[in-house]
């Protein structure tokens, strides 16, 4: 009996050395800023990545909530190596991020301005297949900032905010009535 609790603490144990749901970080990060509360997300820890996955915004839940979330995630991590960082909608991969990239973002979390954070990302993000997301663009500043935003609400839509709108296009569709009175039986 012994030598079968010491074998499961031991799994569990290593479990939690190898990788697993890091719910721990996941509060500090909600505890730190209340507006974290908005977004549904769960951190994993898989070999030498990290998964950032959001699951539902709720409330007045937006995309920069999504964001900031994980900005801080990279601030509480700025320490840590990761190879790449997953970035998932419902444990669905839909980009990736390099782990170099990861600590940059939260070794300047507070310093850097987020508007440049923001506007770059984006180009900093491979697809599931390891093509690049987005090319990084050239020009001047009002040419940057215009086609910066605009890669940085394509990725949002295709991260999740698509998806999440679907989801409520049909649930508001699903209560609308398939039939209606003619208008003789109305007027």
């Amino acid at each position: 009996m012994i030598k079968r609790l010491l074998a499961i603490a031991l799994s569990c144990m290593s479990f939690v050395a190898c990788g697993g749901q890091l719910k721990q970080e996941e509060k500090s990060v909600v505890a730190n800023d209340p507006r974290n509360a908005n977004v549904d997300f769960d951190l994993f820890k898989s070999g030498k990545n990290l998964r950032y996955c959001v699951n539902n915004l709720s409330g007045e839940g937006s995309p920069m909530d999504v964001f900031r979330i994980l900005l801080q995630t990279a601030e509480l991590f700025k320490e840590s190596t990761f190879e790449k960082v997953e970035l998932c909608f419902r444990k669905k991969t839909k980009f990736l991020l390099g782990g170099v990239d990861f600590t940059v973002i939260g070794q300047e979390f507070g310093e850097q301005n987020p508007m440049y954070t923001i506007r770059t990302f984006p180009e900093k993000l491979a697809l599931p297949d390891g093509n690049a997301a987005y090319t990084e663009h050239k020009g001047g500043v009002f040419y940057l900032m215009k086609v910066q935003m605009a890669d940085f609400q394509d990725m949002n839509g295709k991260w999740f905010m698509n998806d999440l709108v679907s989801e409520m296009k049909a649930v508001k569709d699903a209560k609308r009535p398939k039939e209606f009175a003619s208008d003789e039986e109305v007027f």
